[in-house]
Formats: C-alpha cells, sequence, structure tokens
C-alpha cells in the first residue's frame, strides 16, 4: 500500500497484491518506523457494516473502514478510483488502484 498525504487529502494506493491481501484477510496494514520506539499505522479495514465516517485515527493508528460488499463490487469493477470529501475536518480520502508493474 502506497500512502500519500498532501494538503487534507489521504490517498491509498493499493497494488494487485494488496488487492488480493485485504480480499482474504479483511485488513491491510503498512507501518511507518518514525523513531526508536514511535511509529505511525496504517490500517484499511473491511467490516460487515461500514461507519457513517470511514476514517479514524486513535493514538498512532489510522484507520479507514469499510463495507465489505460495497468493497468487494468496486474491486473487481472497473472504477480505478474511491473517492470520499469528508467533514469535520475537512479532508478528501481517496482509494486508487495501482495498475503499474510491480517494479524489481
Amino acid at each position: 500500500m502506497k500512502i500519500r498525504i498532501s494538503h487534507q487529502s489521504l490517498r491509498l494506493r493499493l497494488s494487485p497484491k494488496d488487492l488480493d491481501l485485504i480480499a482474504s484477510a479483511n485488513l491491510l496494514r503498512e507501518t511507518l518506523q518514525t523513531g526508536p520506539e514511535s511509529f505511525l499505522d496504517f490500517q484499511l479495514l473491511l467490516q460487515d457494516q461500514a461507519p457513517p465516517h470511514p476514517l479514524e485515527q486513535v493514538e498512532q493508528t489510522v484507520y479507514v473502514r469499510l463495507s465489505k460488499a460495497t468493497w468487494k463490487i468496486w474491486a473487481t469493477g472497473p472504477n480505478i478510483e474511491w473517492n470520499w470529501d469528508l467533514q469535520n475536518p475537512t479532508l478528501h480520502l481517496s482509494i486508487e488502484k495501482d495498475l503499474k508493474p510491480a517494479r524489481n
């Protein structure tokens, strides 16, 4: 999972391997070690029912929670991007399929 943060915008870009992992485990996680004993953790979680606000931060973990059924439609469909314009605070959330071949 590639993560981009820019001007109140969070973009998660998912490779085909990432799509396969989340389909089997309902969880995709990326951790950034920011110091000897500190980190920032991003988790994309699939749930039976999505909460009204898909984005939440608890301590050092940023959660993006989505509906399993809606995820399956998007992941197997032709759309590349999935976008939300969230309020309180104003934030743009985007999840994208990365269709480029993996680099070695």
